[in-house]
């Protein structure tokens, strides 16, 4: 599909749909990056779907709204980010959405470029990469925005870390979708509360439409702050995992199974050492090992990343695979325990 003649009255609408839940802290940035984009202000929209914040997001987003038109909110009282999504894009009739994410801030040139690869390529869904930034002034968000950029930490997500060129990927951060290939798509699956984005590129391809990543686009992504959240956050990402994979009647990505098979295999060792004590061993040399490249990966960082951060490295890297996989065998365990029942 090539984009439209017409300069910019021929750009189409653009939906920007935002879900949130306490985010006092990034919300004013976030909204006010969007606010700024270089796109037609009468072609632009934001919607964003709150979910019953308590930590006086809401307020500020009531006030924003207040003295700028083009912003709307909505209650999300179900709290999670697909039934906020589903909602914004039931009340759009524009016709391109574009997904955004309160914990980012966004160049002004963003939408334009996301709909000019989405009408050059005739992809279902276009996306760029996230420059992944602390979520707080300490060592330890310096080690986890590292980690959440650096293969060992992600595997090959090139939506984390960088692409050389435009390409086909398995999933891109937040999207940019003709509305119409959403509602075919039915939005977004409220039976998974995390991951719903990941779950919704796996239809698309699976459908035939193409998922194009663009390095060309950029967002500044701010990661979890502390290693609980970070461990969190992890653990949903994991969680639901299997569910898509049922689904879809296959693997999304073959990267996520590395974590849960590294905690099984540990799991595993450290229950037969009980019965075989050299079986323990195997459940030592795993740890050992796995600390050994993160410890490697700490040390060509302590330049650019700083002693205090970089000796965070190996445990930032550990809590990482370990929730993933740890929610990982649990969403598989109540997959099997309900099959099992039925």
């Amino acid at each position: 599909m090539k984009r439209r003649s017409g300069g910019e009255k021929g750009l189409p609408s653009v939906a920007a749909i935002m879900p949130c839940r306490n985010e006092i802290k990034h919300i004013d940035a976030a909204v006010t990056s969007v606010l700024e984009f270089d796109y037609p202000r009468e072609r632009l929209s934001l919607t964003v779907a709150d979910g019953m914040s308590d930590d006086g997001t809401r307020a500020r987003l009531d006030a924003l709204a207040a003295c700028e038109p083009r912003v709307s909110v909505l209650d999300n009282p179900d709290r999670l980010p697909a039934h906020a999504l589903n909602r914004a894009i039931e009340v759009t009739d524009a016709e391109v959405v574009l997904r955004l994410d309160a914990h980012a801030v966004y160049p002004a040139n963003y939408a334009r470029s996301c709909v000019d690869v989405l009408l050059e390529t005739g992809a279902w869904n276009v996306g760029g990469v996230v420059i992944t930034h602390p979520g707080a002034k300490t060592p330890m968000a310096e080690a986890i925005a590292f980690a959440m950029a650096h293969p060992f930490g992600v595997g090959n997500s090139s939506f984390r870390i960088g692409a050389e060129g435009r390409k086909r990927v398995e999933t891109v951060p937040f999207g940019c979708w003709r509305r119409e290939v959403l509602r075919d798509l039915g939005g977004f699956a409220t039976d998974i509360p995390y991951a719903e984005d990941d779950e919704l590129n796996a239809r698309i391809v699976a459908r035939g439409g193409d998922v194009v990543l663009d390095p060309a686009i950029e967002v500044a992504y701010f990661a979890r702050g502390t290693l609980r959240a970070l461990a969190l956050q992890m653990f949903r990402y994991g969680r639901y995992k299997p569910v898509s994979g049922r689904r879809l009647g296959r693997v999304t990505t073959w990267r996520q199974i590395v974590p849960p098979a590294f905690v099984a295999a540990f799991g595993l060792s450290a229950l037969t050492a009980v019965l075989w004590p050299p079986m323990g061993g195997i459940g030592v040399a795993l740890l050992a090992l796995h600390l050994f490249v993160g410890g490697l990966a700490a040390a060509r960082a302590t330049r650019s990343l700083g002693l205090a951060a970089a000796l965070r490295l190996p445990v930032v890297f550990l809590s990482m695979h370990v929730t993933y996989g740890a929610g990982y065998l649990c969403g598989l365990a109540s997959l099997l325990f309900e099959r099992g029942s039925g």
